[in-house]
């Protein structure tokens, strides 16, 4: 399981090279952040449910769950887009329903269709133009101050 999975996730290089030229930095930092989240969620819930971590993680399920919601949605939407988005398809997606093999949906396609639902402006409004680095961090630096204050 954790060799297909790891080949999808090679065969998706070309796309996200292709999403990187077409909008910039803000797909390889929206990849980033969402792997981070889904590992961190997936994590948290099977120690919640008391089942092993580690063997959870290697098989490569969140982290391709997590890339294949993140070249899904904009790239310039906001970081918490991507937060909420992951957090939903790991726990309503894939782990509600017993984990790797028995969820009847996508759980990548659950969370974008939860996102868009829920949050249709960020998810229809795409950048028109390149997106240096510093863009896309910017969007996640400017964030944080507005979302700890609140």
């Amino acid at each position: 399981t954790s060799q297909m999975m790891r080949q999808v996730i090679y065969a998706l290089v070309l796309g996200i090279s292709a999403a990187y030229a077409f909008f910039g930095w803000g797909i390889i930092v929206q990849i980033f952040l969402a792997v981070v989240v889904a590992i961190a969620v997936e994590a948290t819930f099977l120690k919640i449910r008391k089942h092993p971590i580690k063997p959870a993680i290697a098989d490569g399920s969140a982290i391709l769950t997590a890339i294949l919601l993140a070249i899904s949605i904009p790239s310039i939407a906001p970081w918490w887009i991507v937060v909420v988005g992951v957090s939903f398809a790991i726990i309503f997606g894939k782990q509600l329903y017993g984990g790797l093999g028995n969820n009847p949906f996508n759980p990548a396609m659950l969370g974008y269709a939860f996102l868009l639902i829920s949050y249709p402006l960020p998810m229809t409004t795409w950048a028109s133009e390149f997106v240096n680095f510093s863009q896309a961090f910017d969007v996640i630096l400017i964030l944080i101050p507005i979302w700890w204050t609140h």
